[in-house]
């Protein structure tokens, strides 16, 4: 059963589709992205998406009013039992009888989940029923809705590219400029006796090192980014998933000291080119 209803915590008010289940549903899951787990529907109180439960400041325990058109004028209080992280849609959650208890009603539906191998033959044949107002195709639904994100996605590549040359020109900049600044000393060591690959390996510890150290603040840094990008650009209907799975992490790594590999080469072969006598000879 699907219902418009208003709820309400505090100062704070929304309206919601609340969907009713029987807690044995399979056809229709509610699903947490975050933590990876399938709830069921319990009696007694609403499941929150997080969306929702965002613009209502409301957590688990947290006590709702909702008003629907079949509870009249009275106002009835739920209990928050869970909040599940749902990056589509805004949606509220609740047993089946549970709601036919609340609002006093006799055991009723007005929607129906049916799963078929000939979806063409159940649309014609209820198409031009008057007593159906629509029918969604869940194929179809997908098919619509990966359209939609195609542009989306494309976008994002996009992004990601960017900023892989951002970050490599940023580490390959840096060690041109750090190459040319201590140019003297390096030259000095040269002239020691040290050759270039040891020159080198000197070089590249530090930026190895200051790669570590850049890398670990990265982390944090990424998800208050993250919460940033979301708190611009997400709605009631969309929000950005602030989970990223660490084969990420590993690939974002693995791309930045490849960066610095290809750096030490190059700075490494530029070494061996240095004029020990015209080095020295410039002033600091």
């Amino acid at each position: 059963m699907e219902l418009p209803v208003e709820l309400s915590h505090g100062h704070l008010s929304t309206g919601v589709m609340l969907t009713a289940m029987r807690e044995d549903s399979t056809l229709f899951l509610i699903y947490d992205n975050e933590r990876g787990i399938v709830l069921p529907p319990s009696r007694g109180g609403v499941i929150l998406s997080s969306s929702v439960a965002e613009s209502l400041e409301a957590q688990r325990g947290s006590i709702l009013l909702m008003s629907a058109p079949t509870a009249g004028r009275e106002e009835i209080r739920l209990p928050v039992l869970e909040i599940v992280s749902e990056n589509v849609g805004s949606a509220a959650y609740i047993e089946l009888t549970s709601l036919w208890d609340i609002l006093d009603i006799p055991p009723t539906a007005n929607s129906a989940i049916i799963r078929t191998d000939d979806s063409l033959a159940i649309i014609s044949a209820l198409r031009y029923n008057e007593n159906i107002a629509s029918i969604t195709d869940q194929t179809q639904a997908l098919r619509m809705f990966s359209e939609m994100m195609e542009t989306t996605g494309a976008m994002l590549y996009f992004m990601q590219i960017m900023g892989i040359g951002i970050a490599y020109a940023i580490i390959t900049a840096s060690s041109s400029i750090s190459l040319s600044e201590r140019k003297r000393e390096y030259a000095t060591l040269r002239v020691l006796g040290m050759q270039p690959k040891e020159v080198a390996e000197i070089m590249g510890f530090e930026y190895w090192a200051l790669t570590i150290l850049g890398i670990l603040p990265g982390i944090p840094l990424v998800y208050l980014m993250k919460v940033s990008i979301n708190d611009m650009m997400g709605t009631d209907m969309f929000s950005i998933p602030l989970t990223t799975p660490m084969s990420s992490y590993i690939q974002a790594a693995a791309l930045c000291w490849l960066a610095v590999f290809i750096s030490n080469i190059s700075a490494r072969r530029r070494i061996a080119t240095f004029d020990m006598v015209d080095v020295l000879k410039e002033r600091e």
